[in-house]
This record gives structure tokens, sequence and C-alpha cells, in this order.
């Protein structure tokens, strides 16, 4: 009883934790796609990076509940229409990605660079 009790004070105290770790993985694939010298191509339509985010931004509000981590952003907010089931696509410098790869692409760097980081701090 007492293994269960104290498993479940850590798990209540990290909740939180893991959140704001998804909070900014989010919040960094929203700035990557703002940021980025890229064209957005939604349902046959291109929009540059501020614009992409900004529908992205709208259909992650709407689908908030059903979103638990970074993985889950790129799968229902910033991989394919919701209205016609289309892949989002990406065009960088000549080169096409779809979208959900693209960021998931990002998501690794990322968690590799603030990893790297974490440990330098450590030192």
């Amino acid at each position: 009883m007492k293994t269960f009790v104290v498993l479940s004070i850590l798990a209540l105290v990290a909740l939180p934790v893991w959140g704001e770790q998804h909070d900014a993985e989010i919040e960094h694939l929203l700035e990557f796609i703002e940021r980025a010298d890229c064209r957005f191509d939604r349902n046959g339509t291109l929009y540059d990076g501020p614009e992409a985010r900004a529908h992205i931004e709208r259909k992650y509000a709407h689908l908030r509940d059903r979103i638990r981590n970074a993985e889950a952003f790129i799968r229902y907010a910033a991989s394919e229409s919701s209205f016609s089931g289309r892949k989002y696509r990406v065009l960088c410098g000549g080169r096409e990605f779809f979208a959900g790869a693209w960021l998931e692409a990002e998501l690794i760097r990322y968690r590799k660079t603030r990893k790297a980081a974490e440990g330098e701090a450590e030192r």
C-alpha cells in the first residue's frame, strides 16, 4: 500500500512537468513552422509560415483535448486537412516534404539539442 501511495504522489508531481515539456515542444514546432523559409500546401493553396502557423494554431485550439503530446499535435493538427483528408505538404528550397514527416524530424532534432543542452547544464 505504501508503494502505491508513493508512486501515486510521484505521478501527480510529475504530470505538470510532462505537460510543460510537451507544451514547450509544441510551441517550438509552431515557431519552426512560422520561421521556416518555406511554403505550406494546404488543399492546393500555398501559405507562408505565419499563415500556416495561424491555421495550425486554430486547429490545435479546437483539438486540444485530444492532444496530449507533440506527436499527437503533429498527427491531429499539423499533418493533414480535417476537411479533405489531404496531407499537408511543405515546399522548401526546391524540395517537397509531407508536413508530418518534416515536423517529426524537427521534433527529433529539437529533443536531441535540448537533451545535449541539459547535459551541459548538469556539468
